[in-house]
């Protein structure tokens, strides 16, 4: 067991929201789990970013599991158009933890409507398009959606559209 120093913190006080989440987790023991049974030193961490990925990773901070089952709901019932803006909505409103996941794992009902639209927009009968200009023109789309001011390009990870 490695017992971290408080001296060897890089970021002072930053600790304290990893303690205060152990307390309230039954199956974290302080002692071991915390501190990753010797593969994790408190003194590694360098950033606030680093803090949440650890006490994401251990369990300590909530995951993205309800906005994943709302779109997972959502896709039985809704067209790509409702699934598009309950995305912005969900992005916007709902403090997303990994807004990459979300999209990498919900892009294409985002998109299943995109080579209808282009048919009808480039006004040909058979267009082909691939996976990344259909990733690249639902990401336009998702763009139109968000609020004046607002862009993708605001949260973590997302990716944006060639302009």
């Amino acid at each position: 067991m490695v017992q971290a120093d408080h001296d060897d913190y890089t970021i002072e006080g930053q600790n304290f929201g990893i303690r205060s989440n152990a307390e309230f987790n039954e199956s974290v023991d302080k002692n071991e789990d915390l501190y990753g049974n010797n593969s994790f030193i408190m003194s590694r961490v360098q950033s606030k970013e680093d803090i949440e990925k650890i006490s994401y990773d251990r369990g300590l901070l909530d995951s993205d599991s309800e906005w994943h089952d709302v779109m997972d709901e959502a896709t039985q019932w809704s067209t790509p158009y409702q699934l598009r803006r309950l995305f912005v909505c969900l992005l916007i409103f709902c403090q997303v933890g990994s807004p990459l996941n979300l999209w990498n794992r919900y892009w294409k009902s985002l998109g299943e409507d995109m080579l209808h639209r282009k048919r009808k927009t480039f006004n040909f009968p058979k267009p082909t398009l691939n996976e990344n200009q259909l990733k690249q023109y639902t990401l336009m789309e998702i763009e139109k959606l968000m609020n004046q001011g607002r862009s993708v390009a605001e949260f973590k990870d997302m990716p944006c559209y060639n302009r």
